[in-house]
């Protein structure tokens, strides 16, 4: 039976996975351009944080919902399309400005230094998204049933 549930959410999340490539080729430029353009790099990074944090919150509440056992319900779905939309929107604004706002603060410095913010940026980035990766699968092997059985009965 959980291994129906579990199959059930992955095809209900699938086109999420998806949505990463379309959202880095339009979201990342119409970031870039409201923070140049509209409204100021600060102000489009505060945004972006405001929306992950939001995203953050609608995630623990879809986790919460699915574990009270209403694991295909449409709010459920709703949500993760919400919390989805708002993580897109707010790591593309969030993850742009904060490079630019990087460079603006290195005017004199000589073009090694700013190679290697550029490379280190790109590696801070990739490393987090690896480290959340390995954190999820850790707490998704934690979460089998078997586990919390025994967690149940050790109380």
């Amino acid at each position: 039976m959980t291994c129906s549930l579990t199959l059930t959410l992955s095809l209900n999340t699938s086109w999420a996975k998806k949505l990463l490539p379309v959202s880095l080729v339009v979201l990342v430029p119409l970031s870039g351009w409201l923070a140049d353009a509209q409204y100021g790099n600060f102000k489009v990074f505060q945004s972006g944080v405001v929306l992950l944090f939001i995203s953050a919150v609608l995630s623990c509440i879809c986790a919460i919902l699915s574990a009270g056992g209403e694991r295909n319900s449409i709010a459920i779905f709703i949500l993760i399309v919400v919390a989805s939309l708002a993580f897109y929107l707010g790591a593309s604004a969030s993850a742009i400005t904060a490079f630019q706002l990087g460079i603006d603060q290195m005017l004199d410095a000589s073009s090694n230094n700013i190679i290697s913010f550029i490379k280190w940026f790109c590696f801070s980035i990739l490393l987090g998204t690896w480290s959340s990766k390995v954190i999820i699968k850790g707490t998704q092997f934690c979460a089998t049933d078997s586990y919390l059985i025994s967690l149940a009965y050790v109380q």
